[in-house]
């Protein structure tokens, strides 16, 4: 029998595994305590990477 399922990479199971972890450790969090997680990801990221985060005269951020 022929089956009619896409085979599905590796990349994108880890994606989903990681997007499922974020979602189980923020769901009881309020808006505020959410905001904060996600501030901290992203200093933390830019600090492994050796960048910093600035503001933008837009308003936007950027790494440098």
């Amino acid at each position: 029998m022929k089956t009619t399922e896409m085979p599905v990479s590796q990349a994108l199971l880890d994606v989903r595994e990681a997007k499922r972890r974020v979602y189980e450790e923020t769901k009881d969090m309020t808006t505020e305590e959410r905001i904060a997680y996600f501030r901290r990801a992203s200093e933390d990221l830019a600090r492994a990477v050796g960048k910093r985060w600035v503001k933008n005269p837009d308003g936007t951020s950027s790494l440098v």
